[in-house]
């Protein structure tokens, strides 16, 4: 019994290695919402959208360093995969958040709730982070939520009657 459990843990501590692009992602999710709760006076969009670049720029850079550690590594028993072609599409994924955060930075609809719209676009990434390595069904399924549901979200972020029309069509 002891020893299943030991083969279980060295599973994850194995596998943790290989993901840690994956939670500078999610930190980032938590700090944009607490952001977003704190509401500081100062906090200006600038600074929002550099905190996000920050995020995306470490998930980058430890995307890059990994690079170099061998691949093909099966993770958790099977679930993740970690291969060199997972490391060119994560490092496309981060580029594109990048982008998106630079193209969102003067979009005037988004400005009063931009913490939020930032957690939401680096909440997408990392489902596709999390889908690019999936190797099991239910990895796949809950990394295809982990992309959609926030999908929905941003349809209707302008808040409007026409929006919230679209993505309830696109929810269904």
């Amino acid at each position: 019994m002891e020893q299943g459990l030991n083969l279980k843990l060295d599973w994850i501590t194995e596998g943790m290695n290989f993901l840690w692009p994956e939670a500078y992602l999610f930190l980032g999710v938590l700090l944009m919402l607490l952001l977003g709760v704190m509401r500081i006076k100062n906090n200006s969009v600038i600074i929002q959208a550099l905190i996000a670049i920050a995020i995306f720029s470490a998930s980058l850079i430890c995307q890059i360093s990994q690079g170099i550690l061998p691949s093909d590594a099966k993770l958790f028993g099977g679930m993740l995969r970690y291969d060199a072609f997972g490391i060119y599409l994560k490092i496309l994924f981060d580029v594109g958040g990048i982008l998106t955060v630079l193209l969102s930075i003067s979009e005037k609809s988004i400005q009063s709730k931009l913490t939020e719209y930032y957690a939401l676009i680096i909440t997408i990434v990392f489902g596709a982070h999390m889908l690019v390595m999936s190797e099991n069904f239910v990895m796949v399924a809950l990394s295809l939520e982990l992309i959609s549901i926030p999908s929905y979200i941003l349809a209707a972020f302008s808040f409007t009657k026409k929006s919230m029309e679209g993505s309830l069509k696109y929810f269904l």
